[in-house]
């Protein structure tokens, strides 16, 4: 990816959030630039999250800054805005909790593209240290 004329190599840990990866997550966080959260806006039961997911949120940000302060983005992700009509989570409350909890907020559609590139340019762009950045990704 291309940022300001410089090359950014992103580097990517994707957990799903699953308790099994539970264990994997401090060795990821810890030796990265940034942490992507991201959340099910929809409540669509056949999908295995929902709502409960954003309540998880604050959990995910505090085990985060615990293993990693220095230097660390976070940036909160709500996905699946293209299910509209499944809506549980308001812009307004991501927005909102991101304003608390201090750090960045985007809202995604990883079917439809809607925001992905953004969301990694964002991201990108903002690394304290453009060379090595690691990037990982617990969704919830």
């Amino acid at each position: 990816m291309c940022v300001d004329d410089k090359m950014v190599k992103l580097q990517i840990w994707d957990t799903t959030g699953k308790e099994r990866f539970r264990n994997l997550i401090p060795l990821y966080t810890r030796q990265s630039s940034v942490v992507v959260v991201v959340y099910d806006v929809t409540s669509n039961i056949t999908i295995t999250l929902d709502k409960e997911s954003f309540h998880a949120i604050h959990k995910w940000v505090s085990e985060a800054r615990s293993l990693q302060e220095d230097d660390l983005q976070i940036v909160l992700v709500g996905n699946k805005i293209d299910l509209e009509e499944s809506r549980m989570t308001t812009t307004n409350e991501g927005e909102r909790l991101a304003k608390e909890l201090q750090i960045g907020f985007i809202e995604t559609s990883s079917k439809t593209g809607l925001n992905i590139h953004e969301l990694f340019k964002k991201v990108a762009a903002s690394l304290p240290r453009l060379k090595g950045a690691k990037i990982i990704d617990i969704s919830i």
